[in-house]
């Protein structure tokens, strides 16, 4: 288990466990979002990083290639509904 950077991880899991953070990241901008961030341990170094991942263009298509096969599973039903926050 990663010791630390608590407010990267929050971030990161963000992207995968919301689906409208990236729209309401891109709609707020980053850096209200870093303002936003629960544990406030996020770093420049940190920032900077997670800019750079937020807006590379192949990421981007990751994310989505990750919400369409999730949307797939849920509806073949290999993966259940466990809460409101995975919608």
């Amino acid at each position: 288990m990663l010791k630390g950077h608590q407010d990267m991880l929050w971030l990161t899991g963000q992207v995968l466990l919301s689906r409208n953070f990236v729209k309401e990241a891109e709609e707020q901008g980053l850096d209200a979002i870093f303002a936003a961030c629960p544990y406030g341990d996020l770093t420049e170094q940190e920032k900077i990083v997670f800019r750079n991942a937020f807006e590379d263009a192949q990421l981007q298509q990751v994310v989505k290639r990750w919400w369409e096969a999730y949307d797939k599973a849920r509806e073949e039903q290999r993966i259940t509904k466990i809460g409101p926050f995975w919608e």
